[in-house]
């Protein structure tokens, strides 16, 4: 139960590496928020089955092509 100026905190660390500068910054704002009774979950995408297709750009001339490729694999 919350109280008085508790929040809940949801961390999410999208960095695809579990050990990267993103995810100590995100463990120290963890531990500090915890510190201070708040209650935290923390989301790691490195800890998912993830897969970013990143071959699609927003805007892009080349999405038929695109698209194309995707449908031959």
């Amino acid at each position: 139960m919350l109280s008085g100026n508790t929040m809940n905190i949801l961390v999410m660390n999208g960095h695809p590496s579990g050990d990267s500068l993103v995810g100590a910054l995100a463990e120290d704002d963890t531990a500090g928020a915890r510190d201070n009774s708040h209650a935290v979950e923390v989301l790691r995408l490195s800890e998912l089955r993830f897969e970013p297709d990143m071959s699609y750009q927003h805007g892009s001339a080349n999405l038929a092509v695109t698209l194309e490729l995707n449908a031959q694999r």
